[in-house]
């Protein structure tokens, strides 16, 4: 029988208790959704109840009447000395595979949000969805009705992308000293989704990838789905490990090694110049196809240039690189791309017409246009970004001196070590508190790092300082909970069991009213 481990738990129910009413209730509420879509699949045991309240951060009985509501409504079963799982009778058959649930940000797709992702008042600090840049909306001034006649009148489907558009991706790669031809670069709907077509079209069930850990959040269900044996290679200060690397190649059939070398997400790291070379090296001795993301590499906050792409080293042609508009025009434009050999583009071109027979052709005129106003948007960017990262900065060393953190180069977040374990929990609370956020086993294989959270510096300042404050308060009550023991012991609830857990029982609406300490000068 298999078991869902609670922190992965944690992230099918990301969002539960937003709203208001019962937290028992809303427990439950989230528990069904998850096996009524079939993330929790029949038989699947579930953690035990002290277990799930000590991830969840609530007490015992909160979890015990949730679990109560769903075993009288037939979605679980329990036997004593065996457990809690997901009935056969009850559940859903049909849906989606467990790990599709791990989508790391499944409360943006859940139907009691609906098309706006949270109930209001919640600060998202989850995601790293930056606001469109000012030539997003030039861009867009800029097209004239024969733009718009032109573009209307083009008949047909294009997966490999209008060839406009992949004009001006291959120039921005010559510009970048490496030589591309159009027919090397395929457009994508986002840089997900170019990451989807490569797993899609290389691996098989069973095949290895080499993931630095921590990695990526939303390269993991990616990489599950098409039944990926994850490798994780631990990171340091200059980026994935050689020695970690070379004894899984020694050890492991390694079919692509997945990095994200530039402002590294989520820790800001930058693969050092020497370790890609010995990499790029490495993979082409053991015919193994590295996939690079640049989604961020345009993110220097510094302004010192970063290090090439590994496209562009000679040693090794079998290089897949992952680019997008999203981290520096705008999360809302969808269009990203691949560079690679021809033939792999070929072959991603045939796959990718099978799912939606090619990106919106409106979306790539506005990315032709922006594309050679790179540098002059990423100076935009950087300027909005350290603003935002000395906000943020600021206001940690003033309200959580505890938390540390080494200021990255670039990127957009901050990778901030607690005192201890618990971030898993501690994010639990943070909800409760209307910020909701990832914790470091978020984005690792191993589910480790919870001693780690990411706290983008995304947006807008006020919501930072507000959504700081809150998670301030959020950490004297989680720290002052967990030097009492109460989170796994109390008895207290809010449901049908005990009498209402002040502390768990208040509204969200009353929990999250802004508060106005006074703002640290910047």
């Amino acid at each position: 029988m298999r078991q869902v481990s609670a922190k992965r738990l944690i992230l099918m129910l990301s969002g539960w208790a937003a709203g208001d009413g019962p937290l028992h209730k809303k427990l439950a509420g989230a528990l069904r959704h998850a096996i009524e879509r079939g993330h929790l699949a029949p038989v699947m045991r579930v953690p035990s109840e002290r277990s799930l309240a000590q991830a969840l951060a609530v007490s015992r009985a909160t979890v015990v009447a949730a679990y109560d509501i769903l075993r009288a409504e037939g979605l679980l079963t329990s036997r004593q000395g065996s457990g809690t799982w997901v009935s056969v009778t009850r559940s859903r058959t049909g849906g989606l595979p467990p790990t599709a649930a791990l989508f790391p940000w499944v409360h943006r797709i859940s139907p009691e949000h609906k098309v706006v992702g949270l109930p209001s008042g919640i600060i998202d600090l989850s995601a790293i969805a930056l606001s469109a840049a000012a030539p997003v909306l030039d861009g867009l001034q800029s097209m004239t009705d024969h733009d718009w006649t032109a573009l209307t009148s083009v008949q047909g489907y294009f997966p490999l992308g209008l060839s406009l558009v992949r004009e001006a991706i291959a120039q921005d790669f010559e510009q970048r000293g490496i030589p591309t031809s159009e027919n090397q670069i395929i457009v994508t709907t986002g840089a997900q989704q170019g990451l989807d077509l490569i797993a899609s079209t290389w691996l098989q069930p069973g095949d290895g990838v080499v993931v630095e850990d921590p990695t990526y959040a939303g390269a993991l269900p990616v990489l599950r789905k098409a039944g990926a044996r994850i490798l994780p290679a631990p990171m340091d200060g200059q980026g994935v490990r050689m020695d970690a690397l070379d004894q899984l190649i020694a050890r492991e059939t390694v079919k692509l090694i997945y990095l994200n070398p530039t402002f590294h997400n989520p820790t800001g790291t930058v693969l050092s110049k020497a370790r890609r070379l010995q990499i790029t090296s490495q993979a082409k001795n053991k015919g193994i196809t590295i996939v690079e993301s640049t989604v961020q590499a345009d993110l220097s906050l510094s302004g010192a240039p970063p290090p090439q792409y590994l496209a562009a080293s000679s040693l090794h042609d079998e290089v897949l690189t992952i680019g997008s508009m999203s981290a520096l025009f705008w999360t809302g434009l969808r269009v990203g791309w691949i560079r690679g050999p021809a033939q792999s583009i070929f072959q991603l071109g045939q796959v990718k017409g099978t799912l939606d027979l090619g990106t919106p052709l409106v979306d790539q005129l506005l990315a032709a246009r922006l594309l050679p106003r790179v540098h002059e948007v990423a100076q935009w960017r950087r300027n909005q970004l350290r603003e935002r990262l000395e906000l943020v900065a600021s206001m940690l060393v003033k309200l959580l001196p505890e938390w540390t953190w080494e200021v990255p180069s670039g990127g957009t977040s901050l990778w901030v070590k607690l005192p201890h374990e618990g971030a898993s929990q501690f994010s639990q609370v943070a909800l409760r508190h209307g910020v909701m956020i990832l914790p470091g086993s978020s984005f690792s294989v191993r589910e480790a790092y919870d001693d780690h959270l990411r706290i983008p510096f995304v947006i807008e300042a006020p919501a930072l300082r507000t959504g700081i404050e809150r998670l301030a308060a959020a950490w004297n009550e989680y720290t002052a909970r967990r030097t009492t023991s109460s989170i796994a012991s109390t008895t207290s609830d809010d449901g049908p069991r005990g009498q209402a857990n002040q502390a768990e029982a208040v509204s969200f609406h009353h929990r999250v009213q802004p508060t106005s300490p006074p703002h640290p000068s910047l």
